[in-house]
């Protein structure tokens, strides 16, 4: 019995992990998802500095930039921004086990987007 309920406890520290892993995720995609909303009106936004937004602020992890997307519905002021995260989350007592943790944010720009080199996309 002593064996599955150490199996047991493990598991649920790998979720709990897990779990950190999403909520650090969550919070970094809505930063830049928001940071795009915000500031691409000058004409120096590029999806490489939202990238860039969005990974520093995961809470610690080591995001990389290719793990995260932005796309643009249009230049106008009310069309959307969408800044995901797809990352893979590899078991700590269980090797060999990866679950894949993802996250996306869609906001409205709030202003008229002067940038010309966003790349078009869909939402969420």
């Amino acid at each position: 019995m002593i064996p599955l309920l150490v199996v047991f406890l493990l598991f649920v520290v790998d979720m709990g992990i897990a779990m950190y892993e999403y909520v650090s995720i969550s919070n970094a995609v809505r930063e830049g998802a928001r940071y795009a909303a915000v500031n691409c009106d000058t004409g120096t936004c590029t999806v490489a500095s939202v990238q860039g937004r969005a990974a520093g602020r995961a809470g610690g992890l080591a995001i990389p930039t290719s793990d995260v997307t932005a796309t643009w519905s249009g230049p106008d002021r009310g069309d959307s921004v969408a800044v995901s995260i797809s990352h893979p989350y590899n078991f700590l007592f269980f090797p060999g086990v990866t679950i894949n943790v993802r996250a996306c944010s869609e906001m409205r720009l709030e202003q008229q987007d002067n940038t010309t080199s966003l790349s078009g996309g869909g939402s969420c």
